[in-house]
């Protein structure tokens, strides 16, 4: 699978959001497959400690703090 990210969030000092484009194919069929998910990082003195996928990106934005 490919990644993308294609829209950042700083959430707080230690979080952001990036909203990631997922692509694939099918190994037998050779079916394109891709999907719109959000990854939350928590960052602690530069390296990554934490991360989150939401499958959702408006529920990510909630679960952020970033949407009402």
């Amino acid at each position: 699978m490919k990644f993308v990210a294609e829209r950042y969030f700083d959430v707080d000092e230690e979080r952001v959001l990036v909203f990631v484009r997922g692509t694939a194919s099918g190994q037998q069929s050779g079916t394109p497959v891709e999907a719109a998910v959000a990854h939350e990082f928590t960052l602690r003195e530069g390296l990554i400690v934490r991360v989150k996928v939401h499958p959702n990106r408006d529920e990510a934005l909630k679960a952020v703090g970033l949407a009402g």
